[in-house]
């Protein structure tokens, strides 16, 4: 099975499902766990957020995607494309914020150094990983035409997560904690500086196959 990471809004969803689960059901179930009114609006007012920022929030999902370049001779990086994707990339990486137009710019710089072989393979990835957690941006577009935003569970940037865990399993939920990460990437995040994404129990799970991807990247380009 592909090791891929969560999007910022996938592991959300995980978090608030897993403490749902250990408190006895869902929101607006009857008996059990109750979403409050607070934590309703406090979600929904992210939910708009995400939906306005879809291109940031396809950021590290496309460049984990990268990575599967590497499985196929015929789609794997040249030298040169490595370097051309770095030199996109690397600024971005001390940068506090990236706004959703910064993200699409820099997708679409991506994509131009894709042979239409690995726009397709993007467009493949992209489309398995689609369907269970929502829309993703559309940034980015390779030399073959593929989209390089979608939907899809893996490769997000830092999630908001809920609390810690609780003994004999599962997730609580902590509204304060909760609000105090939302607050903080509607503010402004940059999914390549990951020290300002926010701590969350799904931070570095979401995060890991970004790094590895520009780890892969240098590597290539040396």
């Amino acid at each position: 099975m592909k090791k891929l990471a969560l999007p910022l809004a996938a592991a959300l969803l995980l978090t608030i499902s897993g403490a749902v689960r250990a408190q006895g059901g869902p929101p607006g179930g009857g008996g059990g766990f109750q979403m409050s009114p607070e934590m309703q609006a406090m979600f929904k007012k992210f939910q708009e957020w995400r939906d306005k920022n879809k291109n940031l929030a396809s950021v590290n999902r496309t460049i984990g995607a990268i990575a599967e370049f590497e499985k196929d001779k015929t789609t794997a990086l040249t030298k040169d494309q490595a370097k051309k994707i770095l030199a996109v990339l690397g600024p971005w990486k001390s940068k506090p914020i990236m706004t959703d137009a910064n993200a699409k710019d820099m997708l679409k710089q991506v994509g131009a150094t894709f042979t239409p072989a690995q726009a397709k393979k993007l467009a493949q990835v992209m489309s398995e990983q689609r369907g269970g957690w929502g829309g993703g941006g559309g940034g980015m577009r390779g030399g073959g035409g593929a989209p390089g935003g979608g939907g899809g569970r893996p490769g997000g940037g830092g999630a908001p997560g809920g609390g810690g865990g609780r003994p004999g399993g599962g997730m609580q939920m902590d509204p304060a904690a909760m609000k105090k990460r939302f607050d903080t990437m509607m503010k402004g995040y940059n999914p390549l500086n990951f020290s300002t994404i926010p701590d969350s129990p799904m931070k570095e799970r979401s995060i890991k196959p970004v790094k590895d991807a520009l780890a892969a990247l240098d590597k290539k380009a040396k």
